[in-house]
């Protein structure tokens, strides 16, 4: 079950990105979203490896930091975007 939460929406999220024409701009940016989550997975699994490279700090704070910015590039995205040209707007 952990595995299916956390990995299918990061297979899933590119596959629909694939699929299906955006409605609004900025939907590459889904992509940097994807990609630092997956870095504080990877950095989490590497706790004591990056304290150890570090001394200051562990993976499992890392992963914190990257989940918090990743949270903070979604809403970026969010008040940036704009309808794309030639996109339906119905509702």
């Amino acid at each position: 079950l952990y595995g299916l939460v956390h990995f299918y929406p990061a297979l899933l999220i590119p596959l629909l990105m694939w699929l299906f024409a955006p409605r609004y701009t900025r939907g590459r940016d889904l992509l940097v979203v994807l990609a630092l989550y997956a870095t504080a997975l990877v950095a989490e699994r590497l706790d004591q490896e990056v304290f150890a490279a570090g001394g200051w700090i562990s993976g499992h704070s890392v992963k914190h930091v990257l989940a918090a910015v990743a949270a903070a590039w979604a809403v970026r995205m969010l008040r940036l975007r704009n309808p794309a040209p030639g996109a339906s707007q119905a509702r």
